[in-house]
Formats: structure tokens, sequence, C-alpha cells
């Protein structure tokens, strides 16, 4: 998948610093397995013949084509097209304002204030790559919403 990252730091007036990071990662394909050892070589992670690794890009009507004649073998419901659709994109903006003090003597303070995730995205996570069970690619949960922290550190 395609990650970015831009980052900068800014000197402000005061003495004061301020930086930032923004992350943008495109939607994922979703793996696909049937959990079963389907061909007899002791690892569970087969699938149904023609079925690729990932489902989500390239024909996708043929993966559900697949995934739902499997699934009628084992008299399981068809998934919609939903269901195989590629994850959501990620993105995550976080920044720092920090103010160093000097108390002379090689001693110093660092006060600081940092948020992640400012604009408070809802990054899923998760979800079943097993194309048997109801809660295949269904996201399990998500990453931290916004945080707030603030400190402070001192060197001597």
């Amino acid at each position: 998948r395609h990650n970015l990252a831009i980052s900068a730091s800014f000197a402000l007036p005061w003495g004061i610093q301020l930086s930032g990071i923004t992350r943008f990662i495109s939607g994922e394909p979703v793996s696909a397995n049937t959990g079963l050892d389907l061909d007899g070589d002791t690892i569970n992670v087969d699938r149904p013949a023609g079925l690729g690794p990932t489902v989500g890009r390239g024909d996708v009507q043929q993966q559900l084509d697949i995934i739902n004649a499997y699934r009628a073998t084992i008299n399981l419901a068809p998934f919609t097209m939903d269901r195989i659709a590629v994850k959501p994109p990620a993105k995550s903006i976080d920044i720092r304002i920090a103010k160093r003090l000097d108390l002379g003597q090689g001693r110093r303070i660092e006060l600081f204030a940092e948020a992640f995730n400012v604009t408070n995205f809802v990054n899923v996570t998760g979800g079943a790559s097993n194309i048997r069970l109801a809660t295949f690619n269904l996201p399990t949960g998500a990453q931290d919403a916004r945080q707030i922290q603030w400190g402070a550190r001192f060197a001597f």
C-alpha cells in the first residue's frame, strides 16, 4: 500500500518550537483464506481455487463469485460486494509545541504539549481474513482517537 509521511519543524519567536507530522496510508487489500487445509499440505490458510491471497483489487466481481461459490458448498449465506471492499485509508495529523527554558549551569526545562490524531479521524483496524466467518473483513477496532498530553523534561 502507499504510505506518505510529511513532517516539519519551525522555530517560532521566544524560543518556541512547533513541529508536526502528517501520515496518509492508502487502503489495503483484504487477506482472504478459508482457515482450513484444503490441499492436505498441513497449512491452514488455503483459498478456494482461483482466489488470490488478497481481494478487493482487480476483478472484484470474480473474487466475490469465487468466495460465494465456496460459501455455498458449506451452506453459508453469500457475501455482498461491500464485504470484499478494500479497507478505507488511514490518516493522522500530530503536532507538538515546546518551550525550552535554560536555568544555567547546564540545567534546563523543556515544557511541551502534544496532540495526536488532531482531526479525530477514525482509522479502522482488524477484520477476520477467514471467508467462512460472518466477521470476514468487518472492522473490529480502531486506532486511537484524538489524544492530547503535556509534560515537562528537566535536564541537568
